[in-house]
């Protein structure tokens, strides 16, 4: 799993449920709660994981609904499933969503969030800080956000580095400058800075990248489809 490799998750902090259970009940929820409640052992963070989440029984879909509300800290919670339409639509709204689809529709729509952060950065302050109060309601907003930069942007940058770096060289640097502040900005959430002055950070320091974001997204855009 791709994020699992961002969040530095190593495999004996990923907990997963049975796989070979036709449904999961409460008291499989209540486990999985209990050891993803515990101190990583070598990770910075613990990742419970959920095959099939459509397995879930109704009552266990409900068990789960406040740990995604509050999730103990240091941990993350993936619920994988091929039938979303299948879960609460309470659980939905608490979930960031990620397609892992391999279509070209999907991977056009992995670099939205580079092309919405160099329209933010090329606003005014203004707009910025708007930006800001959005992304910086609550810290899982804020982290999902983050998140979701960093994941485009190491995709990207792993496109160009398949093409002329003489001819990238300044967008692959600027690139890797976005993606530290996003890591950065990642690691002040998990130590329990304040989202909304986390965010507000992160799109308002100066990052020299405006100009030349704008120019390399537009350019690419025909690569990326």
């Amino acid at each position: 799993m791709e994020y699992l490799s961002i969040w530095e998750i190593q495999p004996i902090d990923r907990i997963f449920l049975e796989e070979d259970m036709q449904n999961l009940g409460i008291g499989d929820i209540r486990l999985l709660e209990k050891r993803i409640s515990l101190v990583p052992l070598v990770s910075p963070a613990k990742c419970g994981i959920v095959r099939n989440a459509e397995r879930l029984t109704t009552q266990a879909q409900h068990a789960i609904l406040k740990t995604l509300e509050e999730p103990p800290l240091h941990t993350y919670i993936i619920l994988e499933t091929q039938n979303p339409q299948q879960l609460l639509s309470t659980i939905i709204s608490r979930c960031h969503m990620i397609s892992l689809r391999d279509n070209n529709e999907v991977r056009a729509n992995n670099y939205a969030n580079l092309i919405q952060l160099e329209n933010i950065l090329g606003s005014s302050v203004g707009m910025r800080l708007k930006v800001g109060e959005q992304y910086g309601k609550s810290r899982t907003e804020a982290q999902s956000w983050l998140e979701a930069i960093i994941y485009d942007s190491r995709h990207k940058l792993i496109q160009l580095s398949k093409t002329d770096y003489a001819s990238q060289h300044k967008y692959i640097r600027k690139l890797t400058n976005i993606t530290r502040a996003a890591l950065t900005a990642l690691g002040q959430l998990k130590a329990n800075v304040n989202p909304r002055l986390t965010i507000d950070i992160f799109i308002l320091t100066p990052t020299d990248t405006d100009k030349v974001m704008n120019e390399q997204i537009v350019d690419n855009q025909i690569s990326i489809l």
